[in-house]
């Protein structure tokens, strides 16, 4: 059982979980994710598994820390993806010029799998589409945009 603590306003409290950023903007996002990772089940693999190999077809060979960059994810938690996608035979690391830099690529069963992967994301997409509206996913995807570009 939680105590009420008399130093904060519940009220306060509620007002900052409504319109907070970050707060509203994370739920949303494990919502999605959710949604997104139940589709996924059914091949193996979670959303971020599959953002990671689809950022790998963009870029065919790519470093670690460029491909962190562009899926505006941190190097670690990147590379743990890329580990277990790894472990699975969906992609390859290698070493880069400097052996310190590590390049990330399919391997023919992640090809594959993204051959598996791309008609169940086209069939989520289109339920959220089906359930939102084009045009209000549209808008959405244009703000996040955007606030992308003007975030650091």
């Amino acid at each position: 059982m939680s105590q009420e603590n008399p130093r904060i306003d519940p009220r306060l409290a509620g007002e900052i979980s409504r319109s907070c950023v970050s707060f509203n903007l994370r739920k949303s996002a494990r919502l999605v994710s959710h949604a997104y990772d139940q589709a996924f089940s059914e091949l193996g693999i979670k959303s971020t598994q599959f953002s990671v190999m689809m950022g790998t077809a963009i870029q065919k060979k790519a470093s670690i820390k460029n491909m962190a960059k562009a899926l505006g994810m941190d190097r670690s938690t990147l590379s743990r993806n890329a580990r277990l996608l790894a472990s699975k035979g969906l992609i390859q690391l290698m070493d880069g010029e400097d052996r310190r830099e590590q390049l990330i690529a399919l391997t023919e069963s992640g090809w594959e799998m993204l051959e598996k992967a791309i008609p169940v994301w086209q069939q989520t997409q289109a339920g959220l589409e089906s359930e939102f509206g084009a045009e209000w996913l549209d808008g959405l995807l244009n703000r996040l945009k955007e606030l992308n570009r003007r975030l650091p």
